[in-house]
């Protein structure tokens, strides 16, 4: 019983090898028929079929020389979207020829933002653009602009219609036309925070009560030269005024220098805590003796 259960398990691996053979064979005589279809078209000047053809060659039989054909034929049919899936194709080599890594380099100069990148992320779920199924869970170069994403998940079918642009990376799962992903901020709306121009408010202050102490300190330095020479000639007659004058010119430079500094702090923290930098609109409203003028920025 042992030997005869042998016997069989030696011919089902003879069968097996055979059948792994001819099915190689298969694929070889395959990939040289899509290469020659390569060639010839080539030769009458069509280059997105020979393009196509070496790919479908490659993709059977992976081979370096096919795949840098390909893509020399993609570039010369501009075909971004087949030229960066071989792009991506190629960096299966671990050490490429210097052509070959030529080739890439052309192809991702020329297409690398041509194309848009989608990504489809679900479990046990098919995904159809167009006549194409996509590989799920992994970026695929497609053609920028509207596009009808089918997804089947056993009998439940869904439709995702998205706008791709240009070198735009998309990653789409099952649910997103009802919940769709945030919006990018604009700059139309409110904000969570105070609009920059509001800071006007903090700095003209600041700067008016800035120009307050130091007029109010050349004021007391004038002052001071004075008095000095009045009492270098001994002239005594005004000199009290102007000591007056001096010493309330000193409390007004502590008292603007005083208020410069809170007006500056204040100002400081509303621009770090308070400002929303990111932009928005808003109107600032000043009042002139009854007359009101708003700014809107």
């Amino acid at each position: 019983m042992a030997s005869r259960r042998s016997q069989l398990l030696v011919a089902l691996s003879l069968v097996v090898g055979l059948r792994a053979e001819a099915q190689g064979e298969a694929r070889e005589e395959q990939a040289a028929r899509l290469y020659d279809a390569g060639v010839a078209a080539h030769d009458r000047g069509d280059f997105a079929a020979a393009a196509r053809s070496f790919a479908e060659a490659d993709q059977l039989l992976p081979n370096d020389v096919t795949l840098e054909t390909a893509l020399r034929e993609a570039l010369r049919a501009d075909q971004p979207v087949l030229g960066m899936r071989l792009h991506a194709r190629a960096r299966r080599a671990l050490s490429p020829a210097p052509s070959l890594r030529a080739a890439m380099s052309e192809v991702l100069a020329n297409f690398g933002e041509r194309v848009s990148w989608l990504r489809v992320d679900c479990d046990d779920c098919e995904a159809q653009l167009g006549e194409e199924t996509l590989e799920l869970a992994k970026d695929t170069p497609v053609e920028p602009g509207p596009q009808t994403l089918l997804l089947s998940i056993g009998v439940t079918r869904e439709r995702v219609e998205i706008n791709l642009q240009p070198g735009e990376h998309k990653r789409v799962r099952p649910g997103d036309n009802a919940a769709p992903g945030p919006t990018p901020p604009t700059n139309e709306g409110p904000s969570s925070g105070l609009h920059p121009a509001w800071l006007t408010i903090g700095i003209v202050p600041t700067v008016v009560f800035g120009a307050a102490a130091l007029g109010s300190f050349i004021q007391a330095s004038s002052l001071e030269g004075q008095l000095a020479d009045k009492r270098a000639l001994n002239q005594l007659d005004g000199a009290e005024e102007i000591k007056r004058d001096g010493e309330s010119a000193e409390v007004r430079i502590y008292a603007f220098t005083a208020l410069t500094a809170v007006s500056a702090i204040v100002t400081g923290a509303l621009a770090i805590w308070a400002v929303d930098w990111s932009g928005g609109s808003a109107q600032v409203g000043v009042s002139l003796n009854g007359a009101t003028a708003k700014i809107a920025f």
